[in-house]
């Protein structure tokens, strides 16, 4: 390693001055330089232990959840239409760290302005809305031309007589599939998959 001389030992004492080494590791002979064996100042440093971390970025309410892993490809905007809060900000989060980006709306109204406005790849649908019902929901977003064909599913805790019926109702209006509540991302995902979401 090769060092600039210090300012005694400089003949011109005016275009140079003394370089910093590195702090030596405990037990060792203290750095010097070369010209004149003069012991180099120590420059601190923070230790490991006092340098700032990284800190979890926590997504704001009205933003939609970032994927973690946009430069594989999997990123998909999935529209949550959830009445209760709580229930749609988990649900959010949890497909947000999987990889994809999520929007909310709690009701009918709000999701037809959300998918007019940012117009997501599928859509996660709960059956029961305050001001209508699921099936209102999608009837209500398959007139807009770019979500006719688009993944939905539908999440609904009745029995199976009423499942059936809700089956026969949805025919003809796209690929739509249905979990029952309660329910994990896994079969949401897997749900989203076998009507023929990319994800």
């Amino acid at each position: 390693m090769t060092w600039a001389k210090c300012l005694p030992c400089l003949p011109g004492r005016h275009t140079e001055r003394p370089r910093l080494a590195q702090r030596p590791w405990p037990g060792r002979r203290p750095i010097t330089r070369a010209c004149c064996n003069r012991p180099v100042r120590r420059r601190a440093t923070l230790s490991p232990w006092h340098r700032p971390r990284n800190r979890p970025w926590h997504r704001p309410r009205n933003r939609p959840w970032p994927s973690p892993r946009p430069e594989e490809g999997l990123t998909v905007l999935i529209l949550i239409v959830e009445d209760h809060p709580v229930t749609a900000t988990c649900l959010a989060e949890l497909l947000g760290q999987t990889g994809h980006k999520t929007l909310i709306a709690p009701d009918v109204r709000e999701a037809e302005k959300v998918v007019d406005d940012s117009h997501p790849d599928a859509a996660i649908i709960d059956y029961l809305l305050p001001g209508g019902d699921g099936l209102e929901c999608l009837k209500a977003l398959r007139k807009r031309p770019f979500f006719t064909d688009a993944p939905v599913v539908f999440q609904t805790a009745v029995g199976d007589k009423d499942l059936t019926d809700l089956g026969r109702a949805v025919d003809g209006l796209g690929p739509v599939g249905f979990v029952r509540k309660p329910c994990s991302v896994e079969d949401i995902l897997k749900a989203l998959r076998q009507v023929g979401a990319t994800l």
